[in-house]
């Protein structure tokens, strides 16, 4: 079973400023991590297609990020690896999914993820360590 909570939270300005950068830190990771997953599957021809898990996509981003995302310096890391951890998640889904319907078997439908936007459902997942 997995058990979640749900908190209510009263922030001051400066603190629901901060919480909306980390929900955008979480939210640009996440995309950056979908297009690079598709730069790498969907460009090849054949068996040229690369599958990248969220354990290559982590370093990948963390090569990368500092000149891409100059602002999020003063950021937790918390929220992008998660997103990144999400994002695999749902990529391997997509992949059980594909593999199901071509070998003929049903399958739970599943499309390929798809962008987070901004100002909707705004959230992220906060490491506790």
């Amino acid at each position: 079973m997995i058990r979640a909570h749900r908190i209510a939270l009263d922030p001051n300005d400066r603190q629901a400023g901060l919480l909306m950068q980390h929900c955008g830190w979480a939210h640009t990771a996440s995309n950056w991590a979908i297009d690079t997953f598709a730069a790498a599957w969907f460009t090849g021809e054949g068996e040229d297609n690369e599958w990248l898990t969220d354990m290559d996509l982590r370093p990948l981003f963390n090569a990368c990020k500092a000149d891409l995302f100059p602002w999020s310096c003063t950021l937790s890391q918390a929220p992008a690896k998660n997103a990144i951890i999400h994002t695999g998640r749902a990529l391997k889904n997509w992949g059980a999914y594909c593999q199901a319907r071509k070998a003929g078997q049903p399958a739970r439908r599943v499309g390929f993820p798809k962008h987070r936007k901004r100002g909707r459902h705004m959230s992220y997942t906060a490491s506790n360590g």
